[in-house]
This record gives C-alpha cells, sequence and structure tokens, in this order.
C-alpha cells in the first residue's frame, strides 16, 4: 500500500554487515584517528579501513544484483480490508474457532487476484518518464511493452520506473519488447528491463545500437499477428537511414479502455483523456515527440485519424477535429479503435 519494494537480501546483508562494520572498520577508523599524529601509522589504518568499506560495498551491490528487491504486485483497497480483518482473526486468543481462516485472507495482502483485461481491449499505460517514451499495452493474456524510457549517466528509468511499474502491474513476463529506435530516450531502459523480466521477443527499429544480448529483430513493416481478439502491426518508413525516421510504428486494433500515467510505480495523475476512455472505444494516439507536443498531438492526431491523443509531458489532450457534423465526437462503445 506504501509502494514500497521489499528487500529481500536485506537480513544476509546485514549479517555480514554489522559485524563487519563493528569488527573491522570501527575500530580501524577510531584507532587511525588517535594515531594521526604518528607518521604513517594513522593514515595506514585508515587507509585499511576505507578499504575494508569499500570492499564491503562492492560485496553488498554484488548480492543485491542477484537477489533483488522483491515489488508485489498493487493490491486494491478492498482487499488490504480483508487482510486486515485476517491479521485480526489470526491475533485472536488460541482456542477461538475459525481462526486458521485468517491466514487465507492475509495472503490477499501478498498475492492479490489479478483483474483480466475483457477479450478484444487493450490497455494501455504510458509511464511518466520525462525525457522519453514508455507505454505498457495489455491484452487478456498478452502485454507488449512500447520503448522502456531513457537511461543517463544519473540514472536508468528502465530500472527505477519502467521495471518496477511492471511488477506493480502484476506483470511476470513481456510477449514483446518492441524498441521504436536506438536513442537513449527510448532504448537506454530495455536492458534493465530485460535483465528484470522475461522477454520472449525484442523488437527494434534499429537493431545495431542495442545491447546484443536483448537479440533484438529488425522492425518488418506489415508484420501483422492477433492476440486476445487485438490486432496488432508493424511499420517503418522504407526511405529512412537511421535515428527517428527509422522509429518502428505499432498500430493496435481494439477497445482500448484505460490511460494512466504512472510514476513511481502508481497513478500519480489521470488526464480528462482517462475518464473519456473509461467503458468506451476511441482512436487513441500517443504524442511522438517530447520537444513540441502542443504543435505535435494536434497534427498527429489529425494525420493518424485519431480521436483521442495523450501527452505525458504537458498532460495535453486533443479532440480530432472535423468538418463533418458529429465526426469530432467520441464513437459509440463497441466501435472499433486504434
Amino acid at each position: 500500500m506504501l509502494d514500497l519494494p521489499i528487500s529481500l537480501s536485506a537480513p544476509l546483508a546485514n549479517l555480514v554487515a554489522v559485524p563487519w562494520i563493528s569488527l573491522v572498520v570501527l575500530p580501524l577508523a577510531l584507532l587511525g584517528t588517535a594515531l594521526l599524529t604518528v607518521p604513517l601509522v594513522g593514515e595506514g589504518l585508515l587507509w585499511l579501513a576505507g578499504g575494508a568499506l569499500d570492499l564491503l560495498f562492492q560485496g553488498l551491490a554484488l548480492l543485491a544484483a542477484h537477489l533483488s528487491a522483491w515489488i508485489p504486485a498493487e493490491v486494491p483497497l478492498g482487499f488490504w480490508l480483508v487482510s486486515l480483518v485476517g491479521a485480526l482473526i489470526v491475533l485472536l486468543p488460541g482456542g477461538v474457532p475459525f481462526r486458521l481462516l485468517g491466514w487465507p485472507m492475509l495472503l490477499l495482502a501478498v498475492f492479490p487476484p489479478r483483474e483480466l483485461v475483457p477479450h478484444g481491449r487493450v490497455d494501455v499505460v504510458q509511464l511518466d518518464v520525462g525525457q522519453g517514451q514508455a507505454i505498457i499495452l495489455r491484452t487478456r493474456y498478452h502485454t507488449v511493452l512500447y520503448d522502456a524510457g531513457p537511461r543517463s549517466r544519473a540514472a536508468d528509468l528502465g530500472a527505477r520506473v519502467v521495471l518496477p511499474s511492471l511488477k506493480k502491474l502484476g506483470i511476470a513476463s513481456l510477449d514483446l519488447m518492441l524498441i521504436s529506435h536506438a536513442d537513449a530516450d527510448h532504448a537506454g531502459g530495455a536492458a534493465a528491463v530485460a535483465r528484470g523480466l522475461p522477454v520472449r521477443r525484442v523488437v527494434g527499429g534499429e537493431t545495431d545500437g542495442l545491447p546484443e544480448f536483448l537479440g533484438t529483430q529488425p522492425c518488418i513493416s506489415g508484420e501483422r499477428w492477433q492476440w486476445d481478439g487485438v490486432s496488432f502491426e508493424l511499420w517503418q518508413w522504407p526511405g529512412a537511414v537511421d535515428g527517428n525516421p527509422k522509429s518502428c510504428v505499432l498500430q493496435v486494433r481494439g477497445q482500448w479502455r484505460t490511460v494512466a500515467a504512472h510514476r513511481r510505480y502508481r497513478s500519480c495523475r489521470r488526464a480528462r483523456v482517462a475518464r473519456l476512455a473509461a467503458g468506451a472505444a476511441h482512436r487513441l494516439a500517443a504524442s511522438p515527440s517530447p520537444w513540441q507536443p502542443q504543435f505535435v498531438v494536434p497534427a498527429f492526431c489529425a494525420a493518424v485519424g485519431a480521436n483521442v491523443g495523450a501527452d505525458l509531458a504537458g498532460a495535453r489532450q486533443c479532440i480530432r477535429p472535423s468538418s463533418r457534423p458529429g465526426a469530432g465526437a467520441l464513437p459509440r462503445s463497441g466501435q472499433p479503435g486504434v
């Protein structure tokens, strides 16, 4: 409920770190400080204390890399209340009838039932990754990640935002990770996502700039497939050489029902377009450019025939204008959308 990861390595890390600090680092540091006036001795002891501390940090980093934190799936409030009642039942005095029934109720807080997307629909979740893009598309039994967020020297948002968000949504694996092109703001987080979750297939508009271990397949324009009543199709400009023009575009035909903006595992804001989407089908277009979304979103909506456009950077939406009466209105529920 606090949206915090649970460290699985903390008990083992403390088992090693506490005695190492108490018996090795601290005595060396104190003794070295006391003997600083003695030439070479005090400095040498402090150097040993620093080396021992660095060795500990390296070991802890290795442990954290092999035993990463557990991020449980998001638990609805109703399940938390049931789990709370279960905890109260478990804490009742021994001999109280039905006391053991509290344990299954407690498990709802750890393993909540996952709500399945209805057949023929696709849930669209656009993550707030700043200068970059990451979009999660879920059908009933399949999940697609379109772009994996940016990575820089300061931060890898694939590890900080995209991967935790996937786990928070209860997604255990990806059927497809589609990287539009190899720029760092779109492909930077792909390596972190692939290390954190099984990815069955990786497709990219550019394959040369991506890590080799991903096994990225080239984007084949015109490739089509269908998952759970939702149609997918790839497209790439045949005349493009590299960069943005060579981006692999994914067209989705189905009924989308939610658009959420996620930051740090939780929805940070639900734009007006999300409320419009609930229970209806529309033509949705996500802004392809974070630089000038105020110009790109309306133009992009008009170009692809979208009724609704979402731009996460400024929470802007557009309703496609049209000279035909009623054409700019939202389609009725049940009509196919993109």
